[in-house]
């Protein structure tokens, strides 16, 4: 039996949800589009730009030389919003961040993530005022302790990635097929704590009244994972409005006469890049030449798998 939900009070006033969310996730879209329908209440994340202590944070990064992470930690903001309260965690922030790089190191991110969601969850479960929400919004695997101390508010689980263990799979089938790509391919599957891992984010789900998961691939993962398919809801990640002309009427040289593909991203196996260029020699092979390609991110591939990238795409780096 379906449990009802108490109606609000006053059936007429906007929603109010707590998101919560570790770094910028897709650049804080939920955030925005949440705060443009006025049902955000609060924001509760590890750092956002603004505070006194993350100015500290940004200030000893410039000091001590670390251009990349100031810079990254100025990037922490969404601009003007509406909302009642933003909540962050800056030295969990900094410890978090220190966890995962050192874990990375030793090739164990799955551990850290699992302690730094934990700890993260738990910090937003305390500091939020359920009787003041109608629910919650946050990520896989960092959800869990959150979800089960909300009682009874609306829990929406974005679940951005495919469950681990079910990903790592993938990852290392694009491996064995692709064995001169990388240099330095990496078994995931055989990671002692991915178990335990997708375990977590099957148990958020399992809480959550609603999974969003990015594409219909996705979905389907999360289903085999053990998702009931009535949860789950499909919503393709967004474009911000300023990769738009919106005022210009030329189509450019290319639209209308060819295929023009843009590829971004740094874990280029994992998200597919040879599958693009196969595809892409394959039309080149068929006396196809109507497509333009451009592709970038920090690939950390082989010579051979460089050279096959530069024939069908323009590279743009990391």
């Amino acid at each position: 039996m379906e449990e009802q939900r108490p109606s609000p009070a006053n059936a007429d006033r906007k929603l109010r949800y707590c998101l919560a969310q570790i770094g910028a996730r897709k650049n804080y879209v939920a955030l925005k589009a949440l705060d443009e329908l006025g049902w955000l209440d609060t924001f509760c994340t590890d750092l956002y730009f603004g505070s006194s202590l993350s100015k500290l944070i940004r200030l000893g990064a410039q000091l001590s030389g670390r251009s990349n992470d100031s810079k990254a930690i100025a990037s922490r903001t969404a601009g003007e919003l509406r909302i009642r309260s933003i909540v962050d965690f800056p030295l969990f922030a900094v410890r978090n961040r220190l966890r995962v790089k050192k874990a990375s190191q030793r090739g164990d991110q799955y551990q850290a993530f699992m302690k730094g969601g934990k700890d993260f969850a738990s910090r937003v479960s305390r500091c939020i005022g359920s009787e003041d929400l109608d629910g919650v919004y946050s990520f896989s695997s960092a959800s869990l302790e959150l979800y089960e101390g909300a009682g009874n508010l609306a829990k929406v689980l974005d679940h951005e990635t495919p469950p681990a263990l079910l990903e790592a799979e993938l990852v290392h089938q694009a491996n064995q097929r692709f064995a001169d790509w990388s240099p330095t391919p990496v078994d995931r599957t055989t990671n002692p704590n991915l178990t335990s891992y997708q375990d977590r984010q099957v148990a958020e789900c399992q809480l959550a009244d609603i999974v969003v998961c990015p594409s219909t691939f996705a979905a389907s993962l999360v289903r085999k994972a053990g998702v009931e398919a009535s949860k789950i809801r499909v919503l393709p990640f967004a474009m911000a409005d300023r990769f738009m002309d919106a005022g210009s009427t030329d189509p450019g040289p290319s639209v209308g006469k060819g295929l023009r593909v843009l590829f971004l991203g740094n874990d280029a196996l994992r998200k597919g890049l040879p599958d693009l260029v196969e595809a892409l020699e394959l039309l080149s092979s068929k006396g196809s030449s109507a497509f333009e390609v451009r592709g970038g991110g920090a690939w950390n591939l082989t010579d051979f798998a460089m050279d096959r990238c530069s024939k069908v795409m323009r590279v743009l780096g990391g």
